[in-house]
């Protein structure tokens, strides 16, 4: 039995940074996965330049560099990283807010 627990709590997402996504408005969704890199970025500077100030978007992706690009440029852009999840799959999502 013990077992069994080790592995849902191995198959089961890592946040990375901030709280479970629960509870919030519905935010841009920018579906990245399967692009390779920086195609992930510049989706989310598309879905930014129309979003009013307050807007969460919420980043899929599936590139290896995408934890660390997403927070590099939220840093850059003064943007609040509300969310960093990983998957056991290596995907990631991010919540980020304008």
């Amino acid at each position: 039995m013990t077992s069994n627990l080790s592995q849902a709590a191995q198959s089961a997402p890592r946040t990375l940074w901030g709280s479970k996504m629960t509870s919030l408005p519905q935010p841009i969704r920018v579906d990245a996965r399967g692009l390779p890199c920086p195609m992930p970025i510049i989706r989310l500077a598309q879905a930014l330049s129309g979003a009013p100030p307050g807007s969460k978007v919420l980043v899929l992706a599936t590139d290896p560099a995408a934890p660390s690009d997403l927070r590099s440029f939220c840093e850059a852009r003064r943007l609040t990283l509300l969310e960093l999840t990983l998957e056991p799959s290596g995907a990631c999502s991010a919540l980020i807010e304008c």
